[in-house]
């Protein structure tokens, strides 16, 4: 954090008279379109501040009229399909379209996209609804990687209909939850409204807290911005209540560093943040089973069954010699679209993580993922795998374990990303199965999970015959 943002932070969380003359004064020797970007999220509440002190400021007040009118007209533009949803399920309005009530205005901050929980079994017949009105799944996921990744693997996904209309659909709003202890958090805390567009529920205060509390902890932590959301809601909150709330789903720790970090800001001293030390532990399985993609398996049964066993080579090989990939070759997987440069003949397999946008690779994940080989006869194969160099040198493994058809080829560490090896195919289908060795990861039901199932990031993966004398 900059000086600069850390005084607009300050009058924006801890408004005083000493920090109102700090934003005048930068203002005034500040050109206006060099403002910086953190205005948009807090500009309109340092605007309330001023107000609330019986003073004003032009520049500010736009900000905050703008905010309103944009978010109000996105809002009205989602009345008719939000009347149609809730006729048929029960919504949760969640995040920044939660607090749309008596102590959030719109014209606060900006609003991204309008976020809502509802009951996994209702996914169905909003996914239909949406369809109707022209919406589709971001990034143009198939409905079939929708069920077999996102449904799995995350707690949200979006369905946009232009570049206006952005739904954030929840089946949990805390992903490393259950959806049984999701649904029992929201029912418990939550009353039925009305609205211009329906019947839904709206979240109490103090599950809001714990919410945006979450939310701003997955941005980063160095994303300060939402403190001014939490900052809002826990003035109206019972904090008791809050800190229970927070300790059920885990968190506790994490709330009372962001309560610090609005404190220190009031103070102007430098911030703390809060990390988590990745653990480790025997294999945990039953956190592990939920995140296998049937989809992409010839037989998940058999596939667990193998992970229960505690993923032995051995027994590997002997199913092998029957099913001859636990990766099915033909699942949507073979089309679906990657991050992933291919050499001709390599699909991907089972235990590929979901596409993040903006990245230039994609994730294999924790404890095992796998690609598909077609040859036409025994052959001796170079193998090449590009990492991403940063993210790998922080992601959580140690070690990645290359196996072909059950049998370990090669092991490597940090100490590359840039992988070469030399494989023996057989005739037919090749499997190769890239996993970290145990202790498996044993955090799976921490806020942090996604990231700790995440194994290396691969830019590139490359099949191709060796030839003598090639450095493998």
């Amino acid at each position: 954090m900059d000086d600069v943002e850390r005084l607009i932070l300050r009058a924006a969380l801890a408004p005083s008279p000493e920090a109102f003359a700090d934003w005048f004064e930068f203002k005034t020797s500040t050109p206006l379109d060099t403002m910086p970007n953190i205005l948009n999220s807090c500009g309109g509440y340092i605007y309330k501040n001023l107000i609330a002190a019986e003073q004003s400021d032009d520049y500010l007040k736009g900000i905050f009229k703008q905010n309103w009118a944009a978010n109000t007209y996105r809002l009205q533009r989602l009345i008719p399909l939000l009347t149609v949803i809730s006729n048929k399920v029960q919504i949760t309005p969640i995040k920044s379209f939660g607090l749309n009530s008596k102590h959030f205005n719109l014209g606060l901050r900006s609003i991204g996209d309008f976020d809502f929980y509802f009951a996994q079994a209702d996914f169905k017949a909003i996914k239909r609804i949406l369809k109707n009105y022209g919406y589709t799944p971001f990034m143009e996921i198939s409905d079939e990687e929708l069920r077999d990744k996102m449904l799995t693997s995350r707690g949200s996904w979006s369905f946009k209909n232009g570049p206006i209309d952005d739904l954030d659909l929840h089946w949990k709003i805390f992903d490393e939850l259950s959806i049984s202890e999701n649904r029992a958090i929201i029912l418990e805390n939550s009353k039925i409204r009305s609205s211009s567009w329906g019947y839904y529920r709206e979240m109490s205060n103090e599950l809001s807290a714990v919410t945006i509390s979450h939310h701003h902890f997955l941005q980063g932590g160095m994303n300060y911005t939402g403190l001014c959301d939490l900052h809002n809601i826990l003035k109206v909150s019972d904090v008791s209540v809050v800190k229970k709330l927070a300790k059920r789903v885990n968190m506790l720790e994490i709330l009372e560093t962001q309560n610090q970090n609005i404190d220190e800001i009031g103070r102007n001293r430098v911030l703390s943040v809060w990390n988590q030390e990745p653990k480790v532990g025997i294999m945990n399985i039953a956190k592990i089973l939920p995140f296998v993609q049937s989809a992409t398996l010839r037989n998940s049964f058999i596939y667990k069954l193998w992970l229960k066993m505690g993923g032995s080579d051995k027994f590997e090989r002997l199913i092998l010699t029957v099913l001859r990939s636990f990766s099915h070759p033909h699942s949507y997987m073979k089309d679906a679209i990657s991050w992933i440069e291919l050499s001709p003949g390599v699909r991907l397999g089972a235990g590929w993580h979901y596409r993040y946008p903006g990245h230039d690779y994609q994730w294999s994940t924790y404890p095992d993922t796998r690609i598909l080989l077609r040859s036409m006869k025994v052959n001796k194969m170079k193998m090449s795998l590009d990492l991403d160099p940063h993210t790998w040198s922080i992601s959580v493994p140690q070690t990645v374990q290359c196996y072909l058809n059950g049998k370990l080829v090669h092991s490597f560490g940090k100490e590359t990303c840039n992988v070469n090896f030399e494989i023996e195919t057989r005739n037919g289908w090749n499997e190769i199965s890239f996993r970290s060795p145990k202790p498996w990861n044993l955090q799976l039901d921490t806020i942090s999970y996604n990231w700790q199932r995440l194994q290396m990031p691969v830019r590139r993966i490359w099949i191709e015959p060796y030839k003598e004398g090639q450095d493998a």
